[in-house]
């Protein structure tokens, strides 16, 4: 073996250590490079990292939001897939298209308060007189026309949060004497009024003496019809279009003369007596409603004169 000097094998040894550390150094950095941190192996977790803001979390409040999650809450109360309404043509309130379709405000309502349920809906044609007994017939799980609460009906079926509150008014020809209650209470005078109607109620309990031409199923324009035709002295209607028959019709006068009326009473749907499962429903989704401006804006929206002397069909 060739023999290294003293200080030549001493240099050379220092010379290795020296590759080495390099050697080990450069190892570690590539080794550095190429592990994945543990925070790399974090993020490819399936679970969501904790909330480390400060600030809390805000639920989704948005009114879609919670309309649906209020819907859903109250669906058990109807068994099935399916709300059935009993309906009838009142306009303007009601009104039935040339080609069948129900529209205005309590159509509209009717279809909400539907998915509001997470139901489908189906209209059943009906009559105002013997619309309560249809709903006791199990014909139909609710009446979704604009009835009045009057205190006969209260007894035999339950009446949600009323959409739409009004009295009786009377309207007479401005030409002739008659220009109070008084006047109207008496067996010479003749009124047409809407069968089974808060008007017959009204009229019966202040105007017992006077004679009543009672009309079944009929419409505002029916009962107009009878006074511009000179078939009858008066005629009954709702208060809530005082200012707009005033208006287009001068000729006429109201009695009493405000939109109150007699016996102001509201206008809601109907359920029976035991569907109260139903009713809490119903009675929770108006009030929604009320709350949102919705009803207001619908009601100002199809609760017109124009609607109000559309044909019933």
């Amino acid at each position: 073996m060739h023999k290294v000097p003293d200080g030549r094998r001493f240099q050379s040894h220092v010379a290795a250590l020296l590759v080495g550390a390099v050697v080990v150094f450069a190892a570690c950095s590539a080794s550095a490079t190429t592990s994945p941190a543990p925070a790399a192996t974090a993020a490819t977790s399936t679970s969501a990292p904790p909330q480390t803001s400060s600030a809390p979390v805000t639920p989704n409040t948005s009114p879609q939001a919670a309309s649906q999650t209020a819907a859903c809450a109250y669906q058990n109360a109807v068994q099935g897939d399916t709300l059935t309404v009993g309906i009838v043509s009142d306009p303007p309130f009601i009104i039935r298209t040339v080609d069948g379709q129900w529209t205005s405000l309590a159509p509209v309502l009717d279809r909400k308060f539907a998915t509001f349920l997470c139901k489908k809906i189906e209209f059943i044609p009906i009559g105002f007189s013997t619309a309560i007994a249809g709903l006791q017939a199990g014909k139909y799980m609710m009446i979704g026309a604009d009835m009045h609460k009057t205190p006969e009906r209260a007894k035999v079926a339950a009446f949600s949060t009323p959409f739409n509150t009004s009295g009786t008014t009377y309207w007479v020809d401005r030409s002739g004497p008659i220009t109070t209650l008084a006047q109207l209470n008496n067996p010479s005078v003749s009124i047409a009024v809407i069968t089974g109607s808060d008007n017959q109620t009204a009229t019966e309990k202040y105007l017992p003496k006077a004679h009543e031409v009672l009309l079944p199923n009929a419409s505002i324009t029916d009962v107009m019809l009878q006074l511009q035709t000179q078939k009858v002295t008066a005629f009954s209607n709702s208060s809530f279009l005082v200012p707009a028959l005033a208006q287009r019709y001068p000729q006429w006068r109201a009695i009493p003369d405000n939109t109150t009326g007699l016996i102001a009473q509201g206008q809601g749907w109907i359920f029976n007596l035991n569907e109260t499962a139903l009713l809490a429903a119903a009675n929770a989704f108006m009030a929604m409603e009320i709350q949102n401006g919705d009803l207001g804006a619908l009601t100002k929206q199809y609760v017109t004169l124009e609607n109000a002397l559309a044909p019933a069909r």
